[in-house]
C-alpha cells in the first residue's frame, strides 16, 4: 500500500472504522434506547464543563496507579528528544527501518 495516496490510505482506514462504531451504536440503542448514550450517561453529561477541573485532578493520580510510576519515564520522552534533537543527534536508523537511540 506504499503507492497509495496519504488520502486513500486514510479514507480506507476511516472506511476499516465504520463496521465497529456501527456497532457500538447498535448496542448502545439496544441497551440504552439510543446510539449516543452509554452505561455512564449521555454525552452531554459526560462532556460537561464541570467535570473538566475534577478529571483534572482525579487522571494524573489514576494515571500513575494504573501503570505504575514508570508511565512518567513516556511523558519524558517528548523532552529527551526535543533534547537530543537540539544537540544535533538525531536517531539512528536500522535496516529495518526503526529508530535506535
Amino acid at each position: 500500500m506504499r503507492g497509495r495516496p496519504r488520502i486513500v490510505r486514510g479514507l480506507l482506514f476511516v472506511l476499516g472504522t465504520v463496521p465497529g462504531v456501527l456497532a457500538v451504536a447498535a448496542i448502545n440503542r439496544h441497551l440504552y434506547g439510543t446510539a449516543s448514550m452509554s452505561g455512564y450517561g449521555s454525552l452531554g453529561e459526560l462532556f460537561e464543563w464541570a467535570n473538566v477541573v475534577p478529571n483534572l485532578q482525579r487522571y494524573p493520580v489514576w494515571l500513575v496507579q494504573l501503570h505504575t510510576p514508570a508511565i512518567l519515564i513516556a511523558l519524558a520522552a517528548p523532552l529527551v528528544a526535543t533534547t537530543r534533537a537540539r544537540c544535533g543527534s538525531a536517531p539512528r536508523r536500522s535496516a529495518a527501518g526503526g529508530a535506535r537511540g
